[in-house]
């Protein structure tokens, strides 16, 4: 079966964090959840109205959200602390931010 529920997604992701990896592939995501690159793209495509790759950026930019409130992290840069979310570059970072200015 290669059915996916919107909660059973958000569970794996918040769990596994697999977008904790700069170099995460659509292929990558769906061998890890048993169903094949095809199913994955229209399950994102239609439960969220989004690609693959923004979806991607949504969780790290939680992820950053998340990370730049904790102690430990208080004197880190925004661009050792977007790394750490798993964007690839700091140009990617704020390609996406200023891309997604205002958006949720």
């Amino acid at each position: 079966k290669t059915g996916i529920s919107k909660a059973d997604f958000e569970a794996f992701m918040l769990r596994e964090r697999p977008y904790l990896n700069p170099d995460l592939r659509l292929i990558d995501l769906a061998i890890q959840l048993n169903t094949n690159r095809t199913y994955l793209s229209n399950f994102i495509n239609s439960e969220y109205a989004i690609n693959f790759n923004r979806l991607i950026n949504q969780f790290r930019m939680k992820e950053l959200e998340s990370i730049s409130t904790l102690n430990q992290n208080k004197n880190k840069t925004e661009k050792e602390l977007a790394e750490m979310a798993g964007f690839g570059s700091y140009r990617n970072f704020k390609r996406y931010e200023g891309n997604n200015d205002g958006e949720q």
